[in-house]
């Protein structure tokens, strides 16, 4: 059975006769531990690789090595120990060598979260109904068509990452119908989480933005995941293309204003913990025109929101 042992508690020194952290290279992800239980004669190594993209929510335990306690394997050799000798008679020299063995493996071993893509959509959250869970193959994800500009839109996202996508419907009052999406790298997640707003009156979810081609690249969603962002947008509530939808409804004029954001940023960050288990280190929103009010209005009224 598996558990959890917390080295820098003093009980630790009461159970362990020798316990070492060692990272394995300036440049590297690989770290060593080394324990030896007091009851016991072999030496347990962990090889762990702190994986930028779960953050540092896994160390994943990847190798397991049971190594005899030197008076076990060489008898009366054991005068022959010297400085690079673990207090238990193991030559640390060896087993380190062993472990930069084992680092390059690491990096190419698949990553476990903490749920499925598919299975996020069975997730409970308060006026949040998840209508898609979806792991999306790297270069296979078509938009939504968006008129004369959906040619270009299909050749921006060829490029773009595994993710799992997830659609979700928000209704924080009854007339309220707020789509939002979030995409989730299934690879190289960089830690942080980024929304991206609107232009204008909104009206549709920001796949890509304007600027992809002053860029010369993807912006708006596919722009952040390629950065290895988590990210996620809203069409804020309404899918028309000018003010219509808020005569006679006041409470989707409040969606618009400011409240589809806040929302669309509350439920990601919950399906985002429940994927990566851990939040974001960093949560940043990036737009301009509508995209910059919504900014500011955000951290007037939210300023928990973002970093």
């Amino acid at each position: 059975m598996a558990r959890t042992i917390d080295l820098a508690h003093p009980s630790a020194a009461d159970e362990f006769r020798h316990f070492e952290r060692t990272k394995l290279c300036a440049d590297c992800e690989c770290q060593s531990v080394f324990l030896q239980p007091k009851n016991e004669r072999v030496f347990y190594i962990w090889v762990v690789k702190r994986n930028r993209s779960v953050h540092a929510r896994l160390g994943a335990a990847i190798f397991l090595f049971t190594w005899f306690s030197r008076r076990d394997r060489i008898g009366t050799h054991e005068k022959k120990a010297d400085r690079s000798s673990s207090p238990s008679g193991v030559d640390t020299m060896i087993l380190r060598k062993l472990v930069f063995a084992i680092c390059p493996i690491l990096s190419i071993t698949p990553i476990a979260y903490s749920a499925t893509c598919e299975t996020l959509q069975s997730l409970s959250l308060a006026h949040t109904t998840i209508t898609l869970a979806q792991s999306v193959a790297a270069g296979e994800f078509s938009p939504p068509s968006r008129g004369d500009r959906g040619t270009i839109q299909n050749t921006a996202f060829k490029d773009l990452p595994a993710f799992c996508r997830i659609a979700a419907t928000l209704k924080p009052s009854t007339d309220s119908n707020i789509k939002m999406e979030l995409w989730l790298p299934l690879t190289k997640w960089n830690g942080k989480f980024q929304v991206v707003g609107n232009g204008g009156w909104a009206g549709a979810i920001s796949y890509m933005n304007g600027d992809a081609a002053a860029s010369g690249g993807p912006g708006g969603m596919a722009g952040a995941l390629r950065n290895g962002y988590a990210t996620a947008s809203t069409d804020t509530g309404h899918d028309d293309a000018g003010a219509k939808f808020a005569l006679g409804h006041p409470e989707k004029l409040l969606d618009y204003a400011y409240r589809a954001v806040h929302e669309t940023t509350i439920a990601s960050k919950a399906i985002l913990a429940a994927f990566y288990g851990e939040p974001p280190k960093f949560s940043y929103f990036k737009g301009c025109s509508t995209g910059g009010r919504q900014a500011l209005v955000e951290a007037q009224r939210y300023p928990e929101d973002f970093d």
